[in-house]
């Protein structure tokens, strides 16, 4: 894509950066996996409670984790999204193509412009 790109025109500058994500997204998925874990023993104590205010604190702790899970969740697929896709910025500069009134005109501004060089 890189060499397409450059044969529109001269390059005058170009730099390429990549950034490595694997250890990044295996730690969300250990995060994942254990917050599943978590979920399910305290799907099974809110089965198990018997008072209200029991029921109403394993509850409160399971909103926690899942929210908990589905922020993970979100950012494990847009690390995932992130290998899939590369962006790429291009800066565009359209080269002056001077006519010949151009070129007298650029002759002579340059012409005056040694006129005050003072030595």
């Amino acid at each position: 894509m890189v060499k397409q790109l450059s044969s529109l025109g001269d390059v005058t500058s170009k730099s390429l950066h990549s950034e490595d994500v694997t250890e990044e997204i295996i730690d969300i998925e250990a995060k994942i996996t254990n917050l599943s874990a978590l979920r399910v023993k305290f799907i099974t104590l809110l089965n198990q409670a018997t008072e209200v205010s029991d029921i109403l604190k394993i509850e409160k702790e399971l909103n926690r984790i899942q929210t908990e899970l589905d922020s993970i969740e979100a950012r494990r697929k847009t690390l995932k999204n992130q290998v899939a896709f590369s962006k790429i910025n291009i800066a565009l500069n359209q080269e002056t193509i001077y006519g010949p009134l151009g070129y007298l005109g650029k002759g002579f501004i340059w012409v005056v412009g040694k006129l005050f060089v003072i030595k």
